[in-house]
């Protein structure tokens, strides 16, 4: 199918980036066009109804869109909403986890999103791609809709300008040693990522450098400049990663100096966070988010805690001093181990962990049910059918559901409604310039 359109008016938005609009009855989707665009563009493919297509013409710009302060936008695909201004962006966010739930006939009101307290330099962590233009070495991100193609980005606004500085350094040594970027297409060459994390309360930083072998030179040059240059530097550490897949993966690290982790705090709580475990992105965005969310258990009158797919423990850590026991759930070792050096980091003791599914454990683990609280906080693909299943069988008095995910969010809401009513629905936006958000969901059971 490629049939053009000269003229379509998005008048809606849905999660993916994409705009709609209608011609001749039809539902068009266009990539990366919000309310109010006027566009030309070409049908690529139509799925389950519903036509797709691309811009071949921007006709007119929605009143919604304003200059963007970046240089490398639009070519770079880190910031998709960097040319909306930020009080339209949560507009559109809200109206985007607004049509999701209205897709899953969830007709649920959620509050205004609240903002995060910062927009730029929001990030604790990056993984920048290494690429190649005229012949030197270059640091950055994937080109919007193009993942082959690195853009260059010395000025990126997402992490701090520590960062720029740092991949200042790193692409000084690489040219200087006549280093080649990996070629994800041939699976030639050497320099694959860079991950940088950094405490955005403490200051603390690690720098990963990912490769596809170990033999690299001056590496211990390298480690002087960067510790002269970036006094906040707490470890740097170098990742083999010899997959085909163009993915960054940790199992062999290297340390070059200090340590493969860095120290964040939200608000009175410490948590040691190392090069491969998950902590939300927004630091200053999650105390807000978890401010919130302590408000809410503080109102449930009971006594245990489940903390289900808790990862390092961040959210039972938080909590920890409103329950008499807390007990985290997760599958993934390497976030175990972190949790366990949190919880004591943070001198408690009313904090268990299981490394196990959540599916396994709530099968398994015998608990007071109604005396019990479940905090959900699934990966973006959401829970599992068998999850939802047994959730709304164990059912239990209360469940705060934490999601990154609207999509998802949405479609396990519909089916764990069965049992539970939406009391409340509050989104965050922990992702400026981005369409992500985070949303709290408390859900009562039915009498």
């Amino acid at each position: 199918m490629d049939k053009h359109i000269t003229s379509l008016e998005i008048t809606d938005i849905c999660y993916g980036t994409y705009g709609t609009g209608k011609y001749e009855n039809k539902l068009i989707y266009v990539k990366d066009t919000v309310p109010g665009d006027i566009v030309s563009v070409r049908i690529k493919r139509k799925r389950k109804g519903i036509h797709y297509a691309s811009v071949t013409e921007m006709l007119k710009k929605s009143e919604l869109r304003a200059q963007s302060d970046c240089p490398h936008f639009p070519e770079c695909g880190g910031c998709l909403f960097r040319d909306i201004t930020y009080e339209n962006q949560l507009i559109l966010k809200n109206r985007l986890l607004l049509n999701e739930l209205k897709h899953q006939d969830i007709y649920a009101e959620p509050e205004a999103i609240i903002p995060s307290p910062t927009t730029l330099y929001y990030r604790n962590k990056m993984e920048f791609t290494f690429g190649t233009k005229d012949g030197s070495i270059i640091l950055g991100m994937h080109k919007k809709g193009d993942f082959s193609t690195v853009i260059n980005t010395p000025e990126c606004r997402l992490q701090s300008t520590k960062s720029s500085r740092i991949r200042e350094i790193i692409i000084d040594w690489a040219n200087k040693n006549n280093l080649i970027s990996y070629n994800p297409r041939t699976h030639e060459g050497t320099l694959r990522h860079l991950l940088i994390r950094e405490g955005k309360n403490t200051g603390q930083i690690i720098i990963a450098l990912i490769t596809a072998h170990e033999n690299l030179p001056d590496l211990e040059l390298l480690s002087e400049i960067l510790k002269k240059e970036i006094t906040e530097l707490v470890g740097f550490s170098l990742v083999i990663n010899s997959n085909i897949a163009d993915t960054v993966t940790y199992e062999q690290q290297i340390t070059i100096t200090g340590q493969n982790y860095f120290l964040e705090k939200l608000d009175e709580r410490h948590y040691e966070v190392s090069l491969s475990s998950f902590f939300q992105t927004n630091s200053k965005g999650t105390e807000v988010l978890y401010r919130h969310l302590k408000d809410i258990v503080n109102t449930i009158p009971t006594e245990t805690v489940l903390d289900l797919y808790c990862g390092a423990g961040s959210i039972g850590i938080y909590i920890a001093d409103l329950k008499k026991e807390i007990i985290g759930v997760e599958l993934h070792a390497q976030s175990i181990l972190n949790a366990e050096i949190n919880k004591t980091l943070n001198n408690l003791t009313n904090i268990s962990y299981h490394h196990k599914d959540v599916r396994l454990f709530l099968k398994e683990f015998n608990y007071d049910k109604e005396n019990t609280l479940a905090i959900i906080d699934p990966p973006r693909e959401g829970l599992h059918p068998k999850t939802r299943k047994m959730l709304l069988e164990h059912a239990l008095p209360w469940l705060i559901y934490v999601s990154c995910n609207p999509k998802t969010l949405a479609i396990d809401l519909k089916y764990l409604q069965e049992g539970y009513t939406i009391s409340c629905l509050q989104p965050f936006d922990l992702f400026p310039y981005t369409p992500h958000q985070e949303s709290i969901a408390l859900l009562i059971k039915k009498v």
